[in-house]
C-alpha cells in the first residue's frame, strides 16, 4: 500500500487571501473617506453584507473573537462553571477565567475534534450555567445535541464559530 503524498503541504493555520489588487482597492476607499475605526463604512458595508449572507435581523462585529466571546458572557450574565472544549485556542478559557468562571473541560469527538456532545452531561453541576462550544476547522458542532441539554438543564450555549463562517451551525437561532 502506498501512501499519496500532497504536491503541497496543508497549513490548517494558513489563511485564504484575496488577490492583493483588491485589497489595495478597498485600501484606498478607506483612505478616501479618513474613517479607519468606529463603525466606519467598511464596518457598516460588511455587516449589511452578511446579515443578508446569514438570514439574521442582527449582527455585531467586533476586532477579535475574544471580545466577541468577552462580550457574549457579560451579556448572558453567566456565573459559576461552563463546560468548554481542551481543543481550541487559548483565549476560550482565558475568556471564562477573565469573566470569573471556571472552565470544565469535556473531552472532544476523535473524528470532528469538535466538543463530544454525548460526554455534557455527566460534567454538567448545580454550578454550570452554560455550554460554550467551538466548531473546529469549519466544521460544525452537534449543535441539536447540545441544545437538547441545554433545554434539559437550562444552561446557555456560546458557539465559537471562528473557523465556521456561513456553516448552518454558527447562525443558530438559539447561539449567543
Amino acid at each position: 500500500m502506498s501512501i499519496k503524498i500532497f504536491d503541497k503541504p496543508i497549513f490548517v493555520t494558513r489563511p485564504t487571501l484575496p488577490p492583493l489588487e483588491r485589497i489595495s482597492a478597498k485600501l484606498e476607499e478607506i483612505w478616501r473617506s479618513k474613517w479607519l475605526t468606529n463603525n466606519g463604512v467598511q464596518v457598516q458595508k460588511l455587516e449589511r453584507r452578511l446579515k443578508n449572507y446569514l438570514g439574521v435581523p442582527q449582527l455585531s462585529l467586533f476586532n477579535n473573537g475574544t471580545t466577541a466571546l468577552m462580550v457574549a458572557c457579560r451579556a448572558l450574565n453567566l456565573t459559576g462553571e461552563v463546560i468548554t472544549t481542551p481543543f481550541t485556542f487559548a483565549a476560550t478559557p482565558h475568556v471564562l477565567t477573565w469573566n470569573n468562571l471556571t472552565p470544565v473541560f469535556c473531552d472532544i469527538d476523535p473524528l470532528t475534534m469538535n466538543i463530544d456532545a454525548n460526554k455534557i452531561e455527566p460534567l454538567i453541576t448545580e454550578r454550570t450555567s452554560a455550554i460554550l462550544a467551538v466548531h473546529v476547522f469549519g466544521t460544525p458542532c452537534d449543535v441539536e445535541k447540545i441544545q437538547a441539554l441545554a433545554d434539559k438543564y437550562n444552561l446557555k450555549v456560546i458557539y465559537d464559530a471562528a473557523h465556521a463562517r456561513g456553516r448552518r451551525a454558527d447562525v443558530s437561532r438559539r447561539a449567543a
